[in-house]
């Protein structure tokens, strides 16, 4: 964890920049103990472990956080993108999309299908999701993620409705997707993607 331990010290300045996620200010200054708990050497890291490290008696505080507490997720990721490239960009940047299939048990969750997933080496339920780093020689940074939405949830309205889905969510055959639907994770005018 050296470099998270590096960026401890812009830590404020992170956490400034995502203040108006946030509807209520209990909920930011949760989220700031809980940076910086992922951030510490914590060798493991769940509710409790990091309720324990934030000085929290019990980890409701933190579970109220990570489930329940009211937050724009899009807009943390914008304010994250944009503190990395920032604090990163040496003006030679690459955006890096990396598309990973998450096994999933049941049908609700957004996007879940029977599919091949590489990290179990067959066929099972799962998610697919892409994500995107922004990488420098001075560093690297995850900067986002977004699910990918199989036509047989991109094209039912109602099932996409109660699992919470954006109605522009929109489904293009993998791995052509990624670069396509991800013109936000560029990191700026001019930089590559890899």
């Amino acid at each position: 964890m050296a470099e998270a331990g590096a960026v401890c010290g812009h830590l404020d300045g992170l956490m400034g920049s995502m203040a108006g996620c946030f509807r209520r200010w209990e909920p930011r200054v949760q989220a700031r103990k809980y940076v910086r708990a992922l951030m510490s050497d914590l060798p493991r890291k769940n509710c409790w472990t990091i309720a324990e490290h934030a000085g929290d008696a019990t980890p409701g505080k933190m579970q109220h956080r990570l489930e329940r507490a009211k937050r724009h997720t899009m807009a943390a990721m914008a304010a994250v993108r944009s503190f990395v490239c920032g604090h990163l960009d040496d003006g030679d940047a690459v955006a890096i999309l990396d598309e990973s299939g998450q096994k999933k048990k049941g049908t609700a969750t957004a996007g879940v299908k029977r599919q091949y997933v590489g990290c179990a080496s067959r066929v099972s339920g799962a998610i697919n999701v892409v994500y995107c780093s922004f990488a420098t020689q001075a560093g690297h940074a995850l900067v986002g993620a977004r699910p990918y939405l199989p036509r047989e949830w991109a094209t039912v309205t109602d099932r996409r409705a109660r699992a919470g889905c954006p109605r522009r969510s929109c489904s293009r055959p993998s791995p052509s997707w990624a670069g396509r639907s991800w013109p936000t994770c560029t990191p700026r005018p001019g930089s590559r993607a890899g």
